[in-house]
């Protein structure tokens, strides 16, 4: 037995650095070495190195905190982290609590992000995701209804502002590359309310502008958010995207609309209302204030341009246009090309080159008419007064 003692001096072993510590060639099991690169004591436990974790040179007691401070990475389940902190398997929080960020000491608060892996970089692969998930309120193979509770919620809040805005929520879908494989789907942003097994409602999913509210702040007269839906907007030759609603009824103004799109008050349509089917109203008032117009003048030869019009019956080829949603039944009326020859500014064309008709600017057409024709009965009536009287008063 080598028993060494000294008060003064004490005994050093072997010191290199890291590389020659793992060249040493079939070491022997407690083998003891000092790496030089990372400041450690090291001894082989028969089947890889382990450092000797001894005082400030890994990890130090202060109080009720241990914490490390060689600057190296920590790993648990791993030998070899890649971070601060490397984790392989899960991270169990025991009682509720929060993943904070470092306080600040200079100014603006740091950020906590959320990243799940990248794939391996020479071969590439999927992507890995982050998926945030709240728990039952009834765990797998559970039994019994007598103490359930809620379940857990997902809240997502931004931080408030201090004389300034609060911050955004920003839910953005990842794009798809120009080098996207034939047939591969862009990225979606999905939101869908949970299913009810019970009841006869499953889960409304509730969108709402920002009110204006605060402790001592002037909130009188101020406007609340607005609530925008914008489609995408296409490059080169392609259109914008659509915004679709498929399927329901639609209310505004109401919360039981009894029809595909139910609007308790008034519309203003700044553009063109195009109806295949039957429109049923009380009245249609058009704008007509004379401050409105310039270039006025009377129409001329009414009757004339009137004569000229061909009116005929037909059925809608609703086979070939099923989603006009053309009626079955007869028709009256006019072929728009052969008013647009006649009265152009009465005939509306489309994008797709389709054309119809403003039924509406007829009426003006047909009230000089009749006056025109008054006029001529009047004349007639006078003429044949004169004619009458002349018979009369030689017989």
């Amino acid at each position: 037995m080598l028993d060494v003692k000294s008060t003064a001096k004490g005994m050093l072993i072997p010191r290199m650095t890291t590389i020659q510590k793992n060249a040493i060639g079939t070491p022997a099991t407690g083998l003891q070495v000092y790496d030089t690169d990372l400041n450690l004591l090291y001894y082989y436990n028969g089947s890889a190195w382990a450092s000797v974790a001894t005082g400030s040179n890994y990890w130090t007691a202060t109080g009720g905190n241990i914490y490390n401070n060689t600057g190296t990475n920590v790993g648990v389940g791993t030998t070899t982290p890649g971070d601060k902190l490397e984790v392989n398997g899960n991270i169990r929080l025991s009682n509720t609590g929060t993943l904070l960020a470092a306080p600040s000491t200079t100014g603006s608060a740091y950020s906590v992000t959320v990243k799940a892996g990248d794939p391996y970089v020479p071969v590439g692969g999927s992507g890995g995701s982050v998926n945030i998930l709240a728990t039952n309120n009834m765990p797998s193979g559970g039994s019994g209804y007598g103490n359930l509770g809620p379940s857990g919620n997902i809240n997502i809040t931004s931080g408030s502002g201090y004389n300034t805005a609060g911050g955004h929520i920003n839910i953005i879908a990842g794009q798809t590359s120009c080098w996207a494989l034939t047939g591969n789907s862009h990225a979606d942003v999905n939101i869908q309310g949970g299913a009810n097994l019970v009841a006869a409602d499953a889960a409304s999913i509730n969108v709402y502008g920002g009110g204006t509210v605060g402790v001592g702040c002037p909130t009188a007269n101020a406007n609340g958010g607005n609530l925008i839906l914008k489609s995408g907007i296409g490059t080169g030759t392609g259109t914008q995207g659509n915004i679709q609603l498929l399927n329901g009824n639609v209310g505004i103004g109401t919360a039981a609309p009894s029809s595909k799109l139910e609007v308790c008050g008034n519309v203003r349509v700044i553009g063109t209302i195009v109806a295949s089917g039957t429109i049923t109203t009380s009245a249609i008032s058009c704008p007509s204030d004379f401050r409105y117009k310039k270039n006025i003048t009377a129409l001329d030869n009414p009757i004339e341009k009137l004569m000229q019009i061909n009116a005929v019956q037909y059925n809608w080829r609703r086979d070939e246009f099923p989603n006009m949603n053309f009626s079955d039944h007869l028709q009256t009326g006019f072929i728009a090309q052969d008013l647009e020859k006649i009265f152009p500014e009465m005939v509306y064309t489309d994008e797709a080159g389709y054309k119809s008709i403003d039924y509406s600017r007829l009426t003006p057409l047909l009230a000089a008419t009749i006056k025109e024709q008054q006029k001529q009965i009047l004349l007639l009536t006078k003429k044949l007064t004169e004619i009458e009287q002349l018979v009369a008063k030689y017989h």
